[in-house]
């Protein structure tokens, strides 16, 4: 990327007005798009727009807004898997993915919930390049905390994650900006572990 002009996210965070502010220091424009359950999570002071899924509308919107090759891509609790078409042929590459736990060792969902059973106090966020399959491709940036004694719940561990979210976002940002090499780390498939969605209604006896 020669230089970055546009940061488009796609899903949903409670702090995208954080990371968004980051990037209005930085003169570089924002855009959120997500899907039609994640927009009800939204206040109403965050511009969005909404797509059912990324089909020829979005592209087609996409592409009369941006350079592709100057706009960086960032799923984020997106809801969709992105098909190599699209990934390869449309966002040219420029599409990453921010996850909050250790990956291949906590791909999936309900990541701290499962951290929490494991008694893992290990905490651990990271930008990977996407590809067709869930939470795989290579790591472009990590960084590892320890969850202080005072999370005991899955919504202390969540808080304690976004707390470091803008920081972490910002290195990620500074790193691009001034150009300095990424190191890729391709995951290693034998530590992988799926970590599947949970519901509180089916699984909360545990």
């Amino acid at each position: 990327m020669k230089k970055l002009k546009n940061i488009v996210f796609i899903g949903e965070n409670d702090v995208l007005d954080k990371l968004i502010q980051i990037n209005n220091k930085k003169s570089i424009k924002s855009e959120i798009i997500t899907s039609p359950d994640q927009s009800k999570l939204f206040n109403k002071n965050i511009k969005y727009k909404v797509y059912k899924k990324l089909d020829n509308k979005f592209k087609k919107y996409i592409k009369n807004k941006y350079n592709i090759e100057e706009t960086l891509f960032i799923s984020i609790r997106s809801r969709w898997i992105f098909s190599k078409d699209l990934i390869n042929n449309f966002f040219k590459g420029n599409l990453i993915n921010y996850h909050p736990t250790r990956l291949p060792l906590d791909s999936g969902a309900g990541g701290f919930s499962w951290q929490i059973m494991r008694g893992d106090k290990i905490n651990n966020q990271l930008f990977h390049m996407i590809d067709d399959k869930i939470d795989n491709g290579p790591i472009i940036l990590t960084e590892k905390y320890i969850f202080p004694n005072s999370c005991k719940f899955p919504k202390d561990y969540l808080s304690f994650c976004l707390s470091k979210l803008p920081i972490f976002y910002e290195t990620l940002l500074n790193k691009i900006i001034k150009k300095e090499k990424l190191v890729i780390q391709h995951q290693q498939k034998y530590l992988s572990r799926y970590c599947p969605r949970l519901n509180t209604k089916l699984n909360g006896w545990i």
